[in-house]
């Protein structure tokens, strides 16, 4: 994709040629080879025609017309993202191959909903070239939030933008029973001995965001690169300033232990703390130091690079790679039957082979042919391994479950089903209530209508679908009591009292949450999209702005962001919105997120649009990788440590830290349930069996524990996933369920399950 960027001063330095010192699973688990050979064969194709496109130049990196889009009306994606078409590939044909092409909209269209301002604009601290759609959830938004002091975790390392520089730390892990931990506490600011002006964001792409300070006498700049195994700084005439941070002090440079001065292009650099770290430069530079600085004994152009080494052995790769400094990355999405490649393309400067770090979820789908090194790295998400290469190659296998279970109901529920069947079609949702708790109920009385179908109630099924579409319509037209409306400010679908109240609908006008608010409402228009084209043909457009809202996949939608939510680089997606935190982002339901996703791909099926179902397809698929990964903890798991390991699940992932809790209460029910809400078919490939094995124990004490029969109803409805029998005698006990979720859905559920 294109990267979005400023035109600062620093970007036209040239840059001198760095110096080196020393020269889960999901439930499809099959991969089909030609499938996978054809798409790697094409991610390469891609690969190669974006690396000759590529500057190394850091300079070059700015597209002031990333932006721009013709005013012509509507598109239908389905001519603009390749469909189904064969790519010519060294040549040979493949067909079935499916590309996303992300300058291409899935509309050039307006918004349909009425426009308002929003009253929290941004502040100063975007580089004024960088407009309207604005990232709202992105990983880096602590830079650009209230102060933009908090920090970020780019991984491997934690740093905050502050006055006087760069904050960099290693963080250190702190285990406790309910929480894992990394504190607050930089080990380096990397500055100026010049005073440094407030810092920018100049630029952001897939896997990363650039920050500009800039002085009277030259500019400070750093891209900030997922996986970075070192901190790069860029200097334009500037004097280099490494402080060490508070409570620490430096013991030895070089092997010395008295301060005094040297020149050389690499040091090794021993803490107090017992940490080292190599700082490169890009050429020679004369140092002085003491047990709290290392500074230059002049301006400077040219790079200046942390690293912190965790071994000896450690400190010959890091060498190796000095050279290569990555600046910028994309993400590029491909599928092949029901295989989804995603690569990652790294843009960088300098010269020899780049080096980054990879999470856990990386390395278990990343092609055989990568190349590696042995340096491994502790961090909140597991071990993370070293990589090798401009471009990364990640496979992930996609589900075939599309709008009912994979098989068919147990005959021994069949009547207790249609029972509760006809009793559930009584109901009808709210109108006036909140996005979220709304959106729940339209996509409940959605998932009745499916079942009615599917049990050959056609007549049951039409009078649902009457019923939801008079439920939805007034949340599209604007005649709801809480109508939605266009954000012209940061670019997005908001709720009217949220936009007023940043605490009202949790949070949801200041861009909280959206992925769960309407991941709810897409599933119920894309199943009346399924039960009535006459419908979908009038209400298309509204649904697609919610879809554009929370999934848009394009750089050149002039209206909203590319994927608000999802993250591309952890596999997942942030629910915080506007709102600064002290631990960084953070995601609660991993469950909602999923339901986002296949959402999508079934509003893409209902309209038979191809971008959209393999777009749903691929986020479902790494939300679901990340969420089995970083959620879900088996007993073989390896992510996280006793004692917080034997509680077998995360309440809420921080960027910093990982918590046994919700934002609601710490009820174990609600800490298991949010990770399963809402039971769909597609809940089978979230739930993975060892995990529900695993946790037996806790998540049947939570049950007994639980006063609510709407979250022990989602107790047992797990439970399903390893004794369905035992289940569907518990589920008879159950009174009443959550307000998205019926008798019906329960009884499908587990007379679904496999034996």
């Amino acid at each position: 994709m294109a990267r979005c960027c400023s035109s600062p001063g620093l970007l036209s330095v040239v840059v001198t040629a760095f110096v080196a010192a020393c020269g889960g699973g999901s439930k499809n688990a099959g991969v089909d080879a030609r499938a996978v050979a054809a798409s790697d064969a094409a991610a390469d194709e891609r690969a190669s025609d974006a690396s000759e496109d590529a500057s190394s130049d850091f300079g070059l990196l700015a597209d002031a017309g990333a932006r721009d889009v013709a005013n012509d009306g509507t598109v239908d994606s389905r001519s603009l993202y390749g469909g189904a078409d064969s790519l010519d590939l060294n040549g040979g044909e493949v067909d079935g191959l499916w590309h996303l092409d992300p300058s291409h909209p899935l509309s050039l269209q307006a918004p349909t909903f009425a426009q308002r301002s929003h009253p929290l604009t941004p502040t100063g601290l975007w580089a004024t070239s960088l407009e309207s759609p604005r990232p709202t959830n992105a990983f880096w938004m602590n830079l650009v939030l209230d102060k933009g002091d908090q920090r970020i975790n780019v991984v491997p390392y934690h740093v905050k933008a502050l006055a006087a520089g760069l904050a960099v730390a290693f963080p250190r892990l702190v285990v406790a029973d309910s929480s894992v931990t990394t504190p607050d506490d930089p080990q380096w600011l990397m500055g100026a001995v010049e005073t440094l002006g407030t810092h920018q964001v100049t630029a952001y792409d897939d896997l990363s965001v650039t920050v500009t300070w800039t002085a009277s006498q030259g500019s400070l700049g750093a891209p900030l690169v997922y996986g970075m195994p070192y901190v790069s700084t860029l200097f334009d005439g500037l004097t280099p300033h490494l402080q060490a941070a508070s409570g620490v002090a430096i013991a030895t440079v070089n092997g010395g232990a008295s301060a005094g001065s040297l020149t050389a292009d690499a040091l090794t650099v021993t803490l107090n703390n017992g940490q080292t770290w190599r700082i490169y430069s890009s050429k020679t530079v004369t140092w002085t130091w003491s047990s709290s600085e290392i500074t230059a004994s002049s301006v400077f152009s040219g790079w200046i690079r942390l690293a912190y080494q965790a071994t000896a052995a450690t400190a010959e790769i890091l060498d190796r790679h000095a050279g290569a400094i990555p600046t910028g990355g994309s993400a590029d999405l491909s599928a092949v039957g029901d295989v989804g490649t995603v690569r990652f393309d790294w843009q960088s400067t300098g010269t020899g082979d780049l080096l980054m770090m990879a999470l856990p979820h990386h390395g278990a789908r990343l092609s055989a042919s990568t190349a590696t090194e042995t340096m491994t790295l502790p961090s909140l998400s597991g071990t993370l391994t070293s990589v090798v290469g401009s471009s990364w190659t990640l496979r992930y296998p996609l589900s075939s479950i599309t709008w009912t279970a994979p098989r068919v109901t147990d005959s021994s529920a069949q009547s207790d089903l249609q029972a509760a069947l006809q009793a559930d079609a009584n109901f009808s949702p709210n109108e006036m209530t909140d996005p979220y708790f709304g959106g729940k109920q339209l996509a409940k009385l959605a998932r009745l209508v499916l079942i009615a179908r599917e049990q050959n109630l056609g007549s049951l099924a039409a009078s649902m679908t009457t019923k939801l579409a008079a439920a939805i319509e007034p949340w599209l037209d604007g005649s709801n009591d809480d109508p939605l409306v266009y954000d012209t400010t940061w670019g997005g679908i908001v709720s009217t009292k949220g936009l007023a109240d940043s605490a009202a609908d949790f949070g949801q006008g200041y861009y909280n949450d959206h992925h769960f608010h309407y991941g709810y409402f897409v599933y119920a228009a894309a199943v009346l999209a399924r039960e009535d084209a006459t419908w979908a043909a009038a209400h298309a457009d509204k649904v697609l702005c919610l879809i554009r809202d929370i999934a848009n996949p394009s750089t050149a939608d002039a209206w909203f962001p590319r994927v608000r939510n999802f993250d591309w680089f952890v596999g997942h997606s942030w629910a915080a919105g506007l709102f600064s935190f002290g631990d960084g982002r953070n995601q609660e339901s991993t469950s909602e997120a999923v339901n986002a996703w296949y959402a999508v791909e079934l509003f893409g099926r209902a309209r038979q649009d191809e971008a959209l179902t393999n777009l749903g397809r691929i986020l479902r698929a790494m939300e679901v990788a990340s969420a089995q990964t970083y959620w879900q903890i088996p007993d073989a798991s390896a992510i996280y440590q006793a004692p917080f390991k034997s509680h077998h699940a995360v309440g809420v992932l921080w960027q910093t830290k990982a918590d046994f809790t919700t934002f609601f209460g710490n009820n174990p029910a609600y800490i298991y349930g949010i990770q399963m809400m809402p039971f769909t078919p597609a809940t089978e490939d979230l739930l993975a069996r060892a995990w529900i094995a695993d946790a037996t124990t806790q998540i049947a004490a939570a049950a007994s524990g639980e006063t609510s029969d709407g979250w022990k109803g989602f107790m047992t409805m797990a439970k399903a996933v390893v004794d369905p029998s035992a289940a569907l005698a518990e589920s008879r006990a159950l009174t009443s369920y959550d307000d998205g979720n019926s008798k019906t859905n329960t009884l499908y559920w587990i007379a679904t399950r496999p034996k």
